[in-house]
């Protein structure tokens, strides 16, 4: 279970989840939903996450972090999708906000689960969640990165997660940033655990405990260390 700020969107998960799911033919619940929405919309009024008005310092928007443009990519991809910039700070538009949260998970496990990678398959919820968390040109770009390095050979996610370069974390400062990995991994051990499943065993238990996830950088989510603004409202009118 989660908290009651992100429970209250189970109902819209689930439905909207199942959408996802059989238009991509991936596995997808409200499980995973929510425990993006957990750990993505947290905001002082709601530090557990599930506030449909949180916006980051960088400017990424409500219960999926959603920038600019994702949301348009979302309106181009799903014919008579109307969402706005506005939707994505309107607690009256919760449904909309996850219904498009369930569609970008649902839509990188797809498009990860063909990607030369040795545990594609078997490792999709994670890779999916990096390609949501990193956005695709970055997590393709490491894993060329990764190629190059290895004389060709094509990274597991825990080797591409051990070899990630530190440049890739924008600051140039010598170290190697695995928020996004510890995104992806936080994501999936959270929906695993609310399903009664193990969590996904983490290799660097000690590396930047409880970062969030970089920059958007042309993916959903925003900048570690946000600052987030918005008051959380008790009640949507929308679920429960």
């Amino acid at each position: 279970m989660f908290p009651s700020t992100v429970e209250r969107w189970r109902s819209l998960a689930r439905t909207h989840a199942a959408w996802a799911a059989a238009r991509y033919g991936v596995r997808l619940d409200e499980s995973d939903v929510l425990a993006l929405i957990a750990h993505e919309s947290k905001s002082k009024a709601c530090p557990g996450g599930g506030d449909p008005t949180a916006v980051s310092h960088s400017g990424c928007r409500g219960l999926g972090q959603f920038s600019g443009k994702t949301l348009k990519s979302y309106n181009a991809q799903n014919p008579g999708a109307t969402l706005t910039w506005a939707d994505l700070i309107d607690p009256s538009e919760a449904s909309g906000q996850i219904r498009a949260v369930a569609w970008l998970l649902a839509s990188g496990r797809k498009e990860t689960s063909s990607w030369a990678v040795p545990d594609a398959r078997a490792s999709n919820d994670l890779w999916g969640d990096l390609y949501y968390g990193w956005g695709p040109r970055n997590t393709k770009d490491a894993i060329a990165a990764y190629r190059v390095s290895h004389g060709g050979r094509s990274p597991t996610f825990e080797q591409l997660e051990a070899a990630t370069p530190a440049t890739f974390d924008g600051d140039h400062d010598g170290r190697v940033d695995l928020r996004p990995f510890i995104h992806a991994r936080a994501v999936v051990s959270a929906a695993r655990k609310d399903r009664g499943e193990a969590p996904v065993p983490n290799p660097f238990p000690d590396a930047v405990a409880g970062a969030e996830a970089p920059g958007d950088r042309g993916c959903a989510c925003c900048c570690a260390d946000r600052t987030r603004s918005g008051d959380c409202p008790r009640n949507s009118g929308k679920d429960g």
